[in-house]
């Protein structure tokens, strides 16, 4: 094939393939204003029926959920550490200094458990009491 007759067709295949992508582009552009309304509305209503209103939460509330949640992955961190004290046991085959190494690990894991479950009790305590939001950020009163 000649080189004239490959141009020529890429030239006819350039001018309908420049149109669809312009109308891939500018179409949904066009009507995004439309659809983003509709998407605003919906969330809106959503954000307003679980309790997140369009008002910004106060300090004690964010400071709680933020407390909770930190507390909550040190606990599963150490829950971790219970799991993996349980596996170092069951594999210790009998080895005393393979068992007393699990079983150490597992004290510790559960001494953090405990002060962690106690922190989390004294922040709500305080949160909810003190300033007046819990965890939740419903007040406790």
């Amino acid at each position: 094939m000649p080189h004239v007759h490959m141009t020529y067709a890429q030239r006819m295949l350039r001018i309908p393939l420049t149109l669809a992508v312009m109308a891939a582009v500018f179409v949904p552009l066009a009507s995004s204003a439309q659809v983003s309304s509709a998407i605003q509305g919906g969330l809106s209503g959503t954000a307003n029926a679980a309790g997140y209103g369009s008002t910004a939460p106060d300090l004690g509330t964010v400071v709680g959920k933020l407390i909770g949640q930190l507390l909550g992955l040190v606990g599963v961190i150490l829950m971790a550490y219970v799991l993996y004290g349980g596996f170092m046991w069951m594999t210790a085959a009998g080895e005393p200094k393979k068992v007393s190494t699990a079983k150490d690990v597992i004290r510790d894991a559960m001494i953090g458990l405990v002060i962690i479950v106690t922190a989390y009790a004294l922040t709500n305590f305080v949160l909810v009491n003190v300033i007046g939001s819990a965890f939740s950020g419903v007040t406790g009163k």
